[in-house]
């Protein structure tokens, strides 16, 4: 079968296992070349790979966004790359919402005493910061603008904005970790 057979049959409403095995078997180049052009870092590419053809065969959904052969290599790298930037946002917010040793956190009350030595360390770290570092972090959290917002108001571009974020976030879990033991 030629590949463009293949890849319409694949995208077809009736698929059988020997349609999917030929399309994977004929992209498989194409698709590690996608995730090497997007950099996928050698110790995660095996994996991602998995994960990347798992996600093609539960796109069902979304293969309307498919136009012809003429554009499938840009479609595939936009579906690597896509995959790829969401998975690292994802890993990136879920490692600031973990906390180790989650499961040892009494469900009791702190001590109010501890959570006011806490809240005036937390008011410390957020005053050691810059203007720029403090505002955009008091804006985003505390006020709960949209990134849209803070940008325009800041006059900053949105990497910029997240940038900030950032360091204050560092910043102020180093200066947290540094004055208090969290055991």
């Amino acid at each position: 079968m030629e590949k463009e057979s293949i890849i319409r049959q694949f995208f077809s409403e009736e698929r059988d296992q020997k349609i999917s095995t030929a399309f994977f078997k004929l992209i498989d180049d194409q698709l590690w070349q996608c995730i090497y052009e997007v950099g996928i870092p050698p110790g995660e590419q095996d994996d991602f790979h998995s994960d990347i053809c798992e996600k093609l065969l539960r796109m069902k959904p979304k293969l309307y966004e498919y136009r012809g052969s003429n554009h499938f290599d840009g479609w595939l790298y936009t579906v690597v790359r896509n995959t790829y930037y969401h998975q690292v946002r994802d890993k990136k917010h879920w490692d600031m919402v973990m906390i180790e040793g989650y499961h040892d956190i009494p469900e009791e009350d702190p001590d109010p005493y501890e959570k006011e030595r806490i809240e005036e360390l937390l008011h410390e770290g957020i005053n050691q910061l810059s203007e720029a570092h403090r505002s955009t972090l008091l804006k985003h959290y505390w006020e709960q603008k949209k990134a849209a917002d803070i940008c325009q108001e800041q006059n900053i571009r949105r990497s910029t904005m997240y940038k900030r974020l950032d360091t204050a976030q560092d910043l102020l879990r180093e200066y947290l970790l540094k004055k208090h033991d969290f055991d």
